[in-house]
Parts: C-alpha cells; sequence; structure tokens
C-alpha cells in the first residue's frame, strides 16, 4: 500500500502568472516526499474567465475553499500547508484572517508560508486613484486597467525574466473587480496586521521592486501569534526564481519540519 505524503503544500500564485511557473518548486519538495498541488485562479492560466478577473476576493475564497477540501478528501493522513506568493500571498493572509478567526475553529490546513505578498506595492497607488478603481469596479468591474509590470524586477536571473516575457499565459492584465478587492484587503492588512492561530511564515526580498518588503515586516511585526518574517537581503520579487532558491526552498522545508514534525527532544523542553 502506498504510503500518504509526508506534506501536502497547496501552492496559490500570484498576480497575472500561472501555476506552471512552479515545476521546479515541486521537484524539489516532491524529493522530500511532500506533494505539491496547485491551480490556476480563475482568469488566469489555463483556467476560463477574461484575464484578470475575479468579481470579488470572496469569489477567489471560495475557490480555496474547494480546493482545500477536495485535498483534504484525498489526502486524509498528511498535514497540508497554505503556500501563497505575490497576490497569492494577499489571498493566504486574508483568507485566514477571514476564515479561521478563532482558536476554537477548525482550520483545515497546519501552516501557512507566503512570499513577496502583496500587502502594500513598492510603487501602491495615492488614494484618489484607488477610489477611483473601486468606484469603477462597482460601474465596469471587467474593465481592463492599464497596468504595467516590469518584468526586469521578477528576478535577476536573466533566464527567469526572459521565460516570464515569452510566456503566452502571463497575461499582465487586471480588471477594476480584481485589483480593486486585492488592493482593499492589501491596505486592511498593512493598516491591522492580523492574528493568526496555525504557525506563519512570511518570506520576501529586500530588493523587491513590486512589493514592500517593509510592509511584510510591519505587518509581521504587528500579527498576533506565530509568526516569523525572514528577509532575503539583496534578492528581487520571487525569491523562489532567483539564484539562491536552492538556499530558500531548504530554509522553507526546515521551518516545515520544526513547526509541523518537532523532535521528541523539543517536545520534552
Amino acid at each position: 500500500m502506498k504510503q500518504p505524503p509526508r506534506c501536502v503544500i497547496i501552492l496559490i500564485h500570484g498576480f497575472a502568472e500561472h501555476s506552471q511557473r512552479y515545476t521546479h518548486f515541486a521537484k524539489f519538495y516532491n524529493e522530500h516526499n511532500y506533494t505539491v498541488v496547485s491551480m490556476d485562479l480563475r482568469g488566469h492560466g489555463i483556467s476560463e474567465g477574461q484575464r484578470g478577473f475575479a468579481p470579488s476576493i470572496e469569489s477567489l475564497w471560495q475557490d480555496l475553499d474547494l480546493l482545500i477540501s477536495e485535498i483534504r478528501q484525498r489526502y486524509p493522513l498528511s498535514p497540508i500547508v497554505l503556500y501563497g506568493h505575490s497576490m497569492g500571498g494577499n489571498l493566504c493572509l486574508s483568507y485566514a484572517l477571514n476564515r479561521n478567526t478563532s482558536k476554537t475553529s477548525v482550520c483545515p490546513y497546519a501552516a501557512m508560508i507566503v512570499t513577496g505578498p502583496w500587502i502594500r506595492l513598492t510603487a501602491q497607488p495615492m488614494s484618489p486613484v484607488s477610489f477611483l478603481i473601486r468606484t469603477l469596479s462597482r460601474i465596469h468591474p471587467t474593465l481592463n486597467l492599464p497596468l504595467k509590470l516590469d518584468s526586469t524586477l521578477v528576478s535577476r536571473d536573466k533566464d527567469v525574466v526572459e521565460a516570464y516575457v515569452n510566456d503566452p499565459l502571463v497575461h499582465g492584465r487586471a480588471t477594476a473587480a480584481l485589483f480593486a478587492s486585492i488592493n482593499d484587503m492589501a491596505l486592511t492588512m498593512d493598516k491591522n496586521g492580523g492574528e493568526f492561530f496555525i504557525p506563519v511564515l512570511i518570506q520576501h526580498g529586500g530588493a523587491d521592486g513590486l512589493t514592500s518588503y517593509v510592509a511584510s515586516r510591519r505587518f509581521a511585526e504587528r500579527s498576533k501569534g506565530d509568526v516569523l518574517y525572514k528577509e532575503w537581503p539583496d534578492l528581487y520579487h520571487e525569491i523562489h526564481n532567483e539564484p539562491e532558491k536552492d538556499l530558500i526552498f531548504q530554509f522553507t522545508l526546515n521551518w516545515i519540519e520544526e513547526k509541523l514534525f518537532p523532535k521528541k527532544e523539543q517536545l520534552d523542553t
């Protein structure tokens, strides 16, 4: 009989990209008897719908509900780690803060990891612009916004940047509804922090030019619970695609092992 995986990582990708950009990530954890599962968010990758459109953040949380429920049924004996990058980091953090709001609430996953989370953009829209986008999201939710992401800020690895630019599934578009809902949630988290009832690891590149590492650090400091912030100096936005990625994968693996599978001597102290 096949043994269950030691752990299952549910990966939530970032804005305008897709899950197939994480095959090397999955390969590393597969080698340690971890299973990695993911989906393309609606409006992304090979999923259906207008590119960059989701009617609300709640609709994305509902998609997460379904995915987590499916994985829980498929791997009932394996702990689950929820892992999100960039916009996916925003979704994971906000999901926990809105779905698991007390110690008594049943949490279907055992830990959470986010990298480069969208808590605040480095080029954060001014309040009047955010207000305009919020208004547009109500009047014309499917309106495409004139956003332009600088691909050179994704990674210091030129091959990664070239692959990103030439990837037909990287669309670089956001609708008013998607941007407004994610940005509003980011502003709320940036202002208030959060309270978590599972271990949380927040990692950010210290040279991230897309999302603010200062905001991630501040969020971790303001939050309650077992929350660790790890900053990687000189690294860009996609730390999992930087030349130092193997070091980061190993650090992350060690953190999961420490939190989910503590050694006996740790339990006795």
